[in-house]
């Protein structure tokens, strides 16, 4: 008896020391530091209000701290307009004024053919509105020496806006010749590196057809494909499964929205013989749908059962993953706080082979012992994979 008092004593000086522990921590550092004690998460900062997100802008939170950022959207690529130009008077500028002004962020792309009696014009840059802006060659097909014409792509991805002119300016061409372009201002492409497959055919030989030949297979299934074809011939080519914009000067320019990943060849007919050289060029689209916000995926979690283990399920050895299969709970179902109990269990209740192994519940009979008068306080967690 005597022993049991002394037990219970210090039983409830243990809790009332608890309690003192848990007073200061209200003191000191109030509800926060009560939450963290108890392994409970503050709630996440609350979304930053913006009325027109920017693109990779933060505008809110997950749980864990991760931050949720605007991606980029759009209704896919689209052609807003063109516009065609040509100058036999000068092998070293040509000037183009849109119809429209440019909306910044749209890309711009030039296809120029350059022709002369004895070096053919090479592009040397192309500025719009007085400003190179991003303009960069894409890719480029035929000799300027050699060939009788030579073909140009220029790209210039997320372009300024507000401008209609652009000016494209050649250098080494001699002798007489002809500088044809067409400028197409296209929505709904990347905003960088928009370039992707690209391949030219040449033949100096006059022939019934032209060919650019196959390019590479497109890295991604949304992209627009430029082709186009420098040649003699007075009639417009018969291309099939392209929209072809006016046959000029000899230049014919067509474009196609892909929708899949594929290799891409620019060909067709003449209805006369001609020599030519053709080319095709293939630009990224960007993401279709509106502007949204992206949740970043779930980190990997650590590996949980799919149920509280029960009697006779969970098997292990030391430090390896243990599993656990769904079973209908039992009295014995685990729990994560401590529980207020008023039975022992017996011997022969829990049987532990060794130190660390699996543990086995086995339901005992009912005897005289079975059942306290006095309630027990559960003060250890039963821990999977061990007793």
């Amino acid at each position: 008896m005597a022993r049991a008092i002394r037990l219970e004593k210090r039983r409830r000086h243990r809790l009332f020391r608890r309690a003192l522990r848990l007073a200061a921590g209200l003191a000191t550092s109030g509800m926060a530091a009560v939450m963290a004690a108890c392994g409970i998460m503050a709630a996440s900062p609350a979304p930053v209000p913006l009325q027109r997100p920017a693109l990779g802008s933060i505008i809110g939170y997950l749980k864990d701290g991760r931050p949720i950022r605007m991606i980029a959207g759009g209704s896919g690529p689209a052609l807003v307009q063109s516009k065609y130009g040509d100058t036999t008077s000068s092998l070293t500028t040509l000037d183009i004024t849109l119809s429209s002004d440019t909306t910044a962020g749209n890309c711009l792309i030039v296809a120029i053919k350059t022709s002369a009696t004895t070096t053919s014009p090479t592009v040397s840059g192309i500025k719009l509105g007085g400003s190179a802006g991003n303009f960069a060659q894409s890719a480029t097909e035929g000799n300027v020496s050699t060939d009788e014409y030579s073909d140009w792509i220029w790209a210039d991805p997320d372009c300024a806006g507000d401008e209609t002119a652009v000016v494209i300016t050649c250098t080494g061409g001699s002798g007489s010749g002809v500088i044809a372009a067409w400028v197409m201002e296209w929505s709904g492409l990347v905003t960088s590196s928009v370039t992707d497959r690209s391949q030219g055919g040449v033949d100096d030989t006059a022939t019934g057809t032209f060919s650019s030949g196959a390019t590479a297979t497109t890295q991604q299934a949304s992209e627009v494909a430029v082709g186009m074809v420098g040649c003699s011939t007075t009639t417009t080519p018969s291309v099939s499964g392209w929209t072809n914009l006016t046959y000029e000067e000899g230049l014919l320019v067509s474009y196609q929205v892909l929708t899949s990943e594929q290799t891409v060849t620019y060909s067709g007919s003449f209805s006369a013989d001609s020599v030519y050289t053709a080319l095709v060029v293939t630009f990224y689209a960007a993401a279709s749908g509106p502007a949204s916000p992206y949740y970043p995926p779930g980190r990997p979690a650590q590996q949980r059962p799919a149920a509280l283990p029960q009697p006779g399920f969970a098997r292990s050895g030391k430090g390896a993953p243990w599993t656990a299969p769904p079973v209908t709970p039992s009295p014995y179902w685990q729990r994560k706080t401590p529980l207020r109990i008023t039975s022992y269990q017996q011997p022969g209740y829990a049987r532990h082979p060794a130190s660390g192994a699996p543990w086995t519940y086995v339901p005992p009979t009912p005897s005289p012992f079975w059942q306290r008068k006095t309630a027990l306080s559960q003060v250890t967690y039963l821990r999977p994979g061990r007793a």
